[in-house]
């Protein structure tokens, strides 16, 4: 048979095995320890051959069960240079049935057995390493084909807001002009600024296509209510609300797939400083926010926008998790680190907290409890990377019923000037 050592070396594993009684040991997947209490393993330790002609008590030979009649036998290490790779075994009922002539070619046929199998196990190697630099080169194409996708569906999305809030003005202001127009007397209308604006607005309208004469005949002839349905400003104000949202949700996803990926502009930092903006710039309520800052802090690196960027989503988070209470509470500190070299932000809300099966899941791409609210899984995962690029930490805590907690370690951006 064919022993090769495993991995850890601590085992000679049968890999060939000749006859009923090699496939019966193959299947149970036989193995020798490497401890020299057998041929196997003695051939192994030592590198050299060992034979024994006439098998008694006293030899080191393991009695294997599926060969009880052995009464000669042989273990050939296979050697590679230096490199013992196992041994190969050769049993025979007869006593002294091996010759000096049989001894000699066998260890020629072990060496040549020897240099097979490290050819094969280098192909299998390089094999591994064509398949796995196959894999990065796929993943590679595969990352920046989406990449590129992802900023051509941001830059179509990015106009939409903008062009959404334009139409709302737009139409307030032409709504605002009817509501004028109507008031002003008939002989006055000719000249009127509104009633040149009027008559160039309907010439517009024709211009494109638009036959408002023959649309008002036909709107002349429906009920009230029905009228009511058609011309509804507060649907039209509700569909201009749902494209600034959509657009809004996919720059958003745009941001959170490719912002970490950027290269980060490294800065100084104030922690505190920052803090305060984000807050400021999110409106929230007064009296919710509860803020320790540290001011004697050292500044961190990183890059500013992006570090905001984490700050804003889990201070979202923590307001949006107490939604409902009567008294919604986010606690946030900034404080030097216990680990040296780092400064810690402590994000607490007063929440429902959340559960241990949860917990564990927050952190993966595309995964959320909020989908029914617009959430795509991705602000914590990139929250993660960002801190990390940044040479940080981030994790969470949280206890049923006890709101949940947000910690987030950054480095002092030199510590070799921290007292």
């Amino acid at each position: 048979g064919v022993f090769l050592l495993d991995d850890s070396g601590q085992w000679a594993v049968l890999r060939a095995g000749h006859g009923e009684a090699g496939k019966a040991m193959l299947t149970e997947k036989h193995k020798l320890k490497i401890n020299g209490k057998s041929m196997v393993a003695s051939a192994i330790l030592s590198g050299e051959a060992r034979i024994v002609l006439d098998v008694d008590e006293k030899t080191v030979h393991f009695q294997n069960p599926y060969l009880p009649l052995i009464r000669s036998e042989m273990a050939l290490p296979l050697t590679v240079k230096e490199d013992v790779l196992g041994a190969l075994t050769i049993q025979s009922e007869q006593p002294q049935a091996f010759s000096d002539n049989d001894i000699v070619a066998l260890q020629a046929l072990a060496n040549q057995v020897a240099v097979a199998i490290r050819n094969a196990q280098l192909m299998q190697d390089l094999e591994k390493a064509s398949q796995e630099l196959l894999r990065s080169k796929t993943y590679e194409a595969i990352a920046t084909t989406t990449g590129e996708a992802i900023h051509w569906v941001g830059n179509k999305a990015a106009p939409i807001a903008g062009s959404a809030n334009r139409v709302r003005e737009d139409l307030l202001n032409l709504l605002a002009v009817v509501q004028a127009w109507g008031d002003i007397p008939l002989r006055k209308r000719e000249n009127h600024p509104f009633g040149r604006l009027m008559r160039q607005t309907w010439a517009i309208a024709s211009s494109q296509g638009l036959d408002l004469p023959s649309k008002a005949a036909t709107l002349s002839d429906f009920t009230e209510d029905r009228l009511s349905l058609m011309v509804n400003l507060e649907s039209i104000l509700e569909d201009l609300n749902i494209i600034q949202q959509s657009s809004s949700t996919i720059l958003n996803i745009k941001e959170d797939l490719i912002g970490p990926m950027r290269q980060q502009n490294s800065t100084a930092v104030e922690l505190p400083a920052l803090l305060r903006e984000t807050v400021a710039e999110m409106g929230l309520p007064a009296g919710v926010v509860q803020a320790d800052y540290d001011n004697s802090l050292p500044p961190v690196t990183g890059d500013t926008r992006q570090i905001d960027r984490v700050f804003t989503n889990l201070i979202k988070n923590a307001w949006e998790a107490q939604e409902g209470q009567p008294n919604p509470q986010i606690h946030i500190q900034v404080a030097r680190a216990e680990e040296p070299g780092f400064a810690r932000v402590q994000i607490h809300d007063n929440g429902p907290g959340i559960p241990p099966d949860i917990l564990e899941k927050i952190w993966v791409s595309f995964f959320t409890t909020k989908g029914d609210q617009g959430g795509t899984g991705l602000g914590l995962s990139a929250c993660m990377s960002i801190i990390q690029q940044s040479g940080g930490k981030i994790w969470a805590e949280s206890l049923p019923g006890e709101g949940a907690t947000f910690i987030v370690l950054l480095p002092f951006i030199d510590e070799k000037n921290i007292e």
